[in-house]
């Protein structure tokens, strides 16, 4: 399988005051095409930070990471961002919708905002808004869905442009726990069923278990990394 994901060394530090604090130390590893990968640590561990720069949204310290063969360092700040249109769908824990539009409006923002014709993706969004089960919510306003419903919109949105890779930071950290449940059967249907890969990052020890392979982080270190059985 080829690899979407290739970080090598990278670690982060920021200038507190007089001080600095190094948050990712020497972080190496691998993600190839298909993997659900599930990224665990308390809080302060770099996890969230690690996420971003897998992701284009933040630069290392020291290290590279290649993504999809190539290495952000040997990108323009314009190639980064086509990147992340269109290889790249993310979903963070807040869902970040627009209060006044309704869902297949939030659904396709990226697309209005990217100068794109409505009408080229119209099946697509048909397509998504069923694998999210949102068909027959696609008039209602963000106000009038549930938390775990507005979660599926913004999994739909990072989803509209036909991404490779999901980027998710604790997508289920503002739900309860039946809607939290729902929402990673959902990521793990888009893993098997769309072929998606996936990297979340997540305290939760449940939701991390849906994923494919486990890697554990503590004070910026990676302490664990396995494959996961799946049932």
């Amino acid at each position: 399988m080829n690899k979407v994901i290739d970080a090598k060394g990278i670690c982060k530090e920021f200038i507190i005051g007089k001080s600095r604090e190094q948050v990712l130390k020497q972080i190496s590893f691998q993600v190839r095409q298909g993997e659900f990968l599930s990224v665990m640590g308390p809080s302060g561990c770099g996890k969230s930070t690690l996420l971003y720069i897998l992701g284009g949204l933040d630069l290392p310290t020291g290290g590279e990471v290649y993504s999809f063969g190539r290495s952000y360092k040997d990108m323009s700040e314009k190639e980064k961002s086509k990147m992340r249109r269109t290889k790249i769908g993310f979903v963070f824990q807040f869902y970040n919708l627009v209060p006044n539009l309704n869902v297949e409006d939030n659904i396709l923002l990226p697309i209005l905002l990217d100068g794109k014709k409505i009408k080229d993706y119209e099946n697509p969004l048909s397509e998504i808004l069923e694998i999210t089960g949102l068909t027959e919510r696609r008039k209602f306003k963000p106000r009038e869905l549930s938390g775990g419903q507005q979660q599926r919109v913004a999994i739909a949105r990072a989803l509209l442009f036909g991404p490779e890779l999901i980027l998710a930071d604790e997508p289920i950290g503002n739900l309860d726990s039946k809607s939290g449940i729902e929402i990673m059967e959902l990521f793990k249907k888009i893993n098997r069923e769309m072929g998606k890969t996936i990297i979340q990052v997540t305290h939760s020890e449940e939701a991390a278990l849906y994923g494919t392979r486990l890697i554990r982080m503590k004070d910026g270190v990676i302490k664990e990394d396995k494959r996961i059985e799946q049932k």
